[in-house]
């Protein structure tokens, strides 16, 4: 989901850049659009990096938890 946010932002972009190249915005235009796609792209960019803790940590607890239980249940042989 957030990788296809991602990609339509970027393809945004890429059209807003083309549009500049071929003289069919002003710089203005350019700018202003540029800077509100970025900040879009930055947002987006945050949440995957929230998202990103998130499924660290609960990946971390879950192996504290297993080391946990292994390390109490194993009596040695």
């Amino acid at each position: 989901m957030i990788e296809e946010q991602l990609s339509a932002v970027d393809n945004k972009l890429e059209r807003l850049e083309e549009h500049y190249v071929l003289e069919e915005i002003t710089q203005e235009i350019f700018q202003k659009y540029k800077a509100k796609f970025l900040e879009e792209r930055a947002k987006i960019d945050e949440q995957k990096l929230k998202i990103g803790i998130r499924v660290l940590n609960r990946k971390s607890k879950l192996g504290f938890r297993l080391h946990g239980t292994r390390t109490n249940g194993f009596r040695g042989k």
